[in-house]
């Protein structure tokens, strides 16, 4: 602001731009600009530029939430390990954070995290039969 009060009160804008060390283009940008301008008035610009990245950044967080949840939205997701696969996908393919992912998929963080039991199969039945013929399955 005080370079621009020196423009205002009649010094020459090369002598201002030597002073300070900064090319006339970049004094007319100011000019341009803040021309006008009160002090209260530069740091509400600045507040709103701040506001501004913060909702293109929370804008750019969603559209990524998005297309991730667009992505499998064709598939029917019913049980607990088709879900962690598919935020296992969505963490691994499209960067999303593992909270924001089991949200999307409606399954809580701990579910996620929680490893299945192994239950035993038809081959275990099958294998016991061998040893016990009176518990043949099959």
């Amino acid at each position: 602001m005080a370079i621009l009060k020196e423009g205002e009160a009649g010094v020459l804008v090369a002598e201002i731009c030597r002073k300070h060390g900064i090319r006339s283009p970049t004094d007319y940008d100011w000019k341009s600009k803040y021309a006008g301008a009160t002090v209260s008035d530069l740091t509400r610009m600045r507040e709103l530029e701040a506001d501004n990245a913060r909702l293109k950044r929370m804008y750019a967080d969603l559209a990524l939430e998005n297309a991730a949840i667009k992505d499998r939205a064709d598939k029917k997701i019913l049980t607990p390990s088709a879900r962690r696969q598919v935020v296992a996908v969505m963490v691994t393919e499209h960067r999303l954070w593992i909270q924001r992912a089991c949200r999307a998929t409606v399954l809580s963080r701990a579910a996620y995290y929680k490893v299945p039991p192994q239950t035993p199969g038809i081959n275990c039945l099958l294998d016991r039969g061998a040893y016990a013929p009176a518990w043949r399955f099959g």
